[in-house]
């Protein structure tokens, strides 16, 4: 009995997410760094497509977003400054399609942390 209702919900929320113009599975984007700009700014927001022609999606990073190089968590600064080091890498954004928040954004890569300058 709980599997027919795990199942009918899982049913409704896939039908309630295509009435609103998305697919049941529409809680990332998969992009490139040079086709999004991840804001400077911790509490900023980026514009992602799902495809060339679909319309602009506008999501918000705040507090509780994640940000990934390969498997190391790094914070929002070391992230900006990876991705601004070079290239157009691959970027996945994670996001709650409810609220628009991004949970976390995701590039390919080796994080190096280097020690501040200065720092001993």
């Amino acid at each position: 009995m709980n599997i027919t209702r795990k199942r009918t919900s899982t049913l409704t929320a896939a039908l309630a997410a295509l009435a609103f113009g998305g697919t049941a599975a529409a809680d990332s984007f998969e992009t490139t760094t040079l086709a999004t700009a991840v804001p400077a700014e911790r509490n900023g927001s980026l514009t992602v497509r799902a495809c060339s022609t679909c319309p602009p999606r506008l999501v918000r990073i705040d507090a509780s977003s994640r940000f990934l190089i390969g498997d190391s968590e790094v914070d929002h600064a070391q992230f900006v400054r990876f991705i601004a080091s070079g290239g157009d890498r691959y970027l996945n954004v994670s996001y709650n399609p409810r609220t628009g928040l991004v949970k976390k954004l995701h590039v390919p890569g080796t994080f190096s942390a280097r020690p501040e300058r200065g720092a001993r």
